[in-house]
């Protein structure tokens, strides 16, 4: 049996025609190695420890919006968080100039997700300044049963240093609050999720189900 899960989640700000590029350089030993997708207006640095997001950087402004403390850290509720410390394999899938992918697997985890993979790719290509983010969970056909997921994405949304608002639709009208509270939202719609600030940056998340 094999089940599978996708996530697209998309970085929207305003677009431009510009060639993408994709490098690897060394990290640290917080971070694993990592991986730089730019273009001339967005760069975005993937870490291969949780396969995370650790800069996503408007290159005009030099804001970056995931505040310097990364986005995408995989969790299984209620506090399962081995593959967000896992180090995933990375692999450039195209380094094409009008598209470029990387892919990241999880390596094997003992316990009870020994028959979980997740895999990632983050697509970045010349003519959007859109960073596309794909999210799939199998249950590989060595488990033999099936296995339901409860999965929670934790990320930081906003510019270090700056008041950063959350901006949820919910069943009542659009949510919009300080970044930092502790209250948790139980009534959100499916469509987008944005974090914007006094400057009037932000950046807009629209999920799709697959």
């Amino acid at each position: 049996m094999k089940q599978s899960f996708f996530l697209l989640l998309s970085f929207c700000l305003p677009v431009f025609l510009q060639a993408a590029t994709i490098a690897s350089q060394r990290g640290t030993v917080e971070t694993g190695e990592q991986w730089i997708l730019a273009n001339k207006h967005l760069k975005a640095v993937i870490g291969a420890k949780g396969a995370m997001v650790l800069h996503l950087t408007d290159k005009n402004t030099g804001k970056d919006f995931v505040g310097g403390e990364g986005a995408f850290r995989d969790q299984f509720s209620p506090r399962s968080i081995e593959f967000a410390q896992a180090e995933y394999r990375g692999k450039i899938i195209s380094s094409r100039q009008n598209e470029v992918i990387l892919e990241l697997t999880s390596p094997h985890i003992d316990g009870a997700f020994q028959f979980t993979k997740i895999t990632k790719r983050y697509i970045l290509r010349e003519n959007e300044m859109l960073l596309r983010t794909e999210v799939e969970i199998y249950n590989q056909t060595e488990s033999m049963q099936d296995q339901p997921f409860e999965y929670w994405s934790n990320s930081f949304w906003g510019v270090a240093g700056e008041d950063n608002y959350l901006e949820l639709p919910c069943a009542g009208g659009v949510l919009r609050e300080l970044s930092g509270s502790k209250t948790f939202h139980k009534e959100p719609i499916r469509g987008w999720l944005a974090a914007t600030t006094k400057s009037k940056s932000g950046i807009v998340l629209l999920p799709e189900y697959k």
